[in-house]
């Protein structure tokens, strides 16, 4: 399940935690393995179809 998509903004030293860019209705908001949440990177939207 794909919780969010976006630009990351900032990234702790540690890169366990990160900021997603605020983007239209949705705020900046923080994730990261360190909060449980699994992260994959993307470079092309389309490779998170499926």
């Amino acid at each position: 399940m794909v919780i969010r998509v976006g630009h990351v903004e900032t990234v702790t030293p540690s890169g366990e935690l990160f900021w997603i860019r605020a983007n239209g209705c949705e705020p900046r908001e923080l994730f990261g393995s360190a909060l449980g949440h699994t992260i994959v990177p993307a470079s092309d939207p389309g490779q998170l179809a499926g």
